[in-house]
Formats: C-alpha cells, structure tokens, sequence
C-alpha cells in the first residue's frame, strides 16, 4: 500500500525486533519530516507533519499447539520468526508497544491482527473467535498512556 495526501500519515510495519522497529521511528518529528519514515518515498507522498500513525503493527505468530519452531511456514504464518514459548510472544508486543507508546509524535497505533485468518496465525483470537493469550496482561500493554498525551 501506498500513502496518499491526507490529514494523518499512517504506515505498516511488521518488524519483529524491537530494535530495529525502534529505529526506523526514531526520526519522526513533525519539525524535521525529512527524517520520518515513509514506506515507499519514490510513489507516496511525503511527510509534512501531520499526525503519525503506525496503523498496522506486530502480527506477532502465534499456535499453542504448535510443534513447529523457527521458520518452517507449513501450517500457516505469521511475521517473523515463531516464538519458541508464550513469554516470548508477550515480550514482543510489549516491546514493540513500548516503542510506539514511548515515542514523543507517535499519535496512534493499531495491533494487527485481531484474530487468525484462514492461513495467517498472528491473531490476538484464533479464527473460531477464542482468546489466545492472557487478554488482561494485553490490556495492560495497550492501555499504557502514550508519551504523546503526556505533553
């Protein structure tokens, strides 16, 4: 997808390491749009200070039953690398999060997905609609104020 001139600037990305996700938006600044990230600089248009959203994020990959570990896609995907246990999964999100919630002009986020669909198993619910994870603990990570409300 490409960005067109609107009145928020919005991106996805469904970088795994909070690292290097942590990087590619230490830039965004409103004063300084020349150093914002823009997924497809030579056909969207550029950055110009309005409110930056990360619309798509994590889709983090996720099966409890799975027996499969590392990157064998056999039995669905998800982004990255499976997480060898739950910790691992929790710790991504709120990794991730962090990033995006920490940051000064980082004006909303959306984690992708809500629940699995068909073949991709990254969802918060599995495709009959059944909770995953530990949604209080989610709670928890997605409710934290944003570094943006604070001023």
């Amino acid at each position: 997808y490409a960005h067109v001139r609107t009145d928020i600037y919005t991106v996805h990305d469904y970088e795994q390491d909070s690292e290097v996700f942590a990087t590619t938006y230490a830039g965004v600044d409103p004063e300084h749009p020349q150093n914002t990230r823009v997924c497809f600089p030579d056909s969207e248009v550029p950055y110009q200070g309005q409110p930056y959203v990360v619309d798509e994020y994590g889709g983090t990959w996720w099966v409890a039953t799975s027996r499969e570990e590392g990157t064998d896609r056999a039995e669905g995907w998800g982004y990255g690398n499976r997480p060898h246990d739950i910790e691992e999964v929790y710790q991504r999100i709120e990794n991730l999060t962090r990033v995006l919630t920490s940051h000064p002009y980082i004006s909303g986020y959306t984690y992708t997905q809500l629940t699995d669909i068909e073949q991709e198993q990254n969802g918060i619910y599995t495709y009959d609609r059944q909770a995953k994870f530990d949604t209080q603990r989610l709670h928890q990570t997605f409710a934290k104020s944003a570094a943006i409300e604070q001023g």
